[in-house]
């Protein structure tokens, strides 16, 4: 943002960082949610905020730096590693409104058992000497002081106005310089967070080991409200899944290098959108219209992308039959649900339904595709059941049929309406291995279509 929108202000940030006065560490692309994104999602905001500031800064960060976000998954620590951060940084956890966390400088153990050095630092201060004694020695205005001295008797205080802007006041420096020594009140260094962190970590003795996702208790309804936000996120990267595994399709089956550049806008949009006050739903009402629209846009162009380069993939040899493509990472066997218009282009007998928004669909059952792989549907295959005998008997607005609780096969039908239906048991039969069930459904005007047989429950017909 300062570049675009301040950008002779940005050259002064280059100067300070190179010169070792303005640290920018934090190592994610946005102050993120840390609940609700998928951990493919967490890991981006790791990886785009550590690729920018090498590239522009030549800094990578080392400490993950969160004031505010609304709790901490168990997956962090793996993550945090494996991008090179060594050290999490959070105030918000001494927010608790129940059971006061026991620890300020602890290492925090995450699900794969990784553990990371964790500091509960203290920001919206005055370095002043009162301040200085509540945050280090006795918690007497505040309740919140280092809980276990014989760790670490150090604490890392961020004063100044933030949340917001505006930064230290001349005045908070000077009161900082001058609590440098003062007899009874502890003593203040200034110093970086990359600094601090590094000095504690040589200096622990016997941290203790916290285990498992950082709750937040407080702002509980961050998980829940916002229902369009949310889903809309989830949505998204889903889409953008799709749409990054269909340019790398695309580039293998044309031996061509793929270009991740086409997504780049979109993939921003959404780490953007998953900022602690928007994916929460903790924002004022503007920015929820505003995250509504951008995340529609990613849903909208992801989806785009995936299906014009599925379109034209040259994997796809047979351009006659109608090509299923798997986008995940596990084998399927599913219905696949077509416009009833593309069915009947390819000759494919299904049957249709009128969905929801009152388009007609039609339901291919039991399509078995691989993962990340596609398969091309035989119309003569499906077709073929078609050919056999009509399990069916229909007499004026009845119909007949003969359900197997065996095999529990039937053959489905597009029908008009059914006013009622009713059921009638019967043993009588040749093979003893079979119970069957006849149904017998009345009132039925419209035409009936027998189309294949597939597994149905029982109770969709009676």
């Amino acid at each position: 943002m300062m570049k675009v929108h301040y950008p002779s202000l940005y050259e002064g940030m280059k100067k300070a960082i190179a010169s070792g006065r303005y640290e920018p560490n934090g190592a994610v692309w946005v102050e993120c949610d840390c609940n609700i994104p998928g951990g493919e999602w967490m890991v981006r905001q790791f990886v785009w905020g550590q690729l920018y500031t090498q590239k522009e800064f030549g800094y990578l960060s080392d400490c993950f730096w969160l004031p505010d976000t609304f709790g901490y998954s168990a997956a962090l620590p793996q993550i945090m590693k494996s991008c090179r951060v060594d050290y999490f940084l959070t105030t918000k956890i001494s927010w608790n409104d129940t059971n006061p966390f026991p620890y300020d400088t602890f290492l925090w153990k995450g699900i794969d058992g990784t553990q990371v050095l964790s500091h509960f630092n203290k920001n919206h201060l005055w370095p002043d000497p009162q301040t200085l004694t509540d945050a280090v020695m006795d918690g007497h205005n505040s309740g919140d002081t280092i809980h276990e001295k014989t760790v670490t008797n150090k604490r890392l205080l961020s004063y100044g106005f933030g949340d917001g802007g505006g930064g230290p006041l001349f005045e908070m420096i000077e009161m900082a310089r001058r609590c440098a020594d003062i007899e009874g009140c502890p003593k203040a260094e200034t110093t970086s967070v990359s600094d601090f962190m590094n000095e504690i970590e040589g200096e622990l003795t016997d941290p203790s080991v916290y285990r498992g996702e950082l709750y937040l208790e407080l702002h509980r309804g961050t998980l829940t409200n916002q229902h369009v936000t949310k889903r809309n996120n989830r949505k998204a990267e889903n889409a953008l899944h799709n749409a990054e595994f269909a340019l790398v399709r695309h580039a293998v089956c044309t031996n061509t290098a793929s270009d991740p550049a086409v997504l780049r806008p979109i993939i921003n949009l959404l780490l953007v959108n998953q900022f602690h006050d928007i994916l929460p739903g903790t924002c004022i009402h503007a920015v929820h219209e505003r995250s509504h629209k951008e995340t529609a846009t990613v849903i909208e162009q992801a989806t785009a992308n995936a299906m014009n380069l599925f379109a034209s993939d040259a994997c796809n040899t047979d351009k006659n039959g109608l090509t299923v493509i798997n986008p995940i990472g596990f084998a399927r066997k599913d219905a696949i649900y077509l416009d009833e218009s593309v069915a009947k282009a390819h000759g494919i007998l299904a049957q249709s339904f009128k969905a929801i928004d009152g388009k007609l669909v039609s339901v291919l059952p039991g399509v078995a595709v691989d993962s990340y792989a596609a398969a091309v549907i035989d119309p003569i295959a499906i077709n073929a059941a078609c050919s056999k005998e009509s399990p069916f008997t229909a007499s004026g607005n009845t119909l007949d049929i003969l359900f197997n609780l065996m095999t529990k096969c039937i053959c489905l039908l597009y029908l008009t309406s059914a006013q009622n239906v009713s059921c009638a048991k019967t043993d009588r039969h040749s093979t003893p291995s079979y119970l069957q069930r006849m149904f017998h459904l009345h009132g039925i005007t419209g035409t009936l279509m027998p189309i294949l047989n597939t597994s149905f429950a029982t109770q969709l017909l009676c």
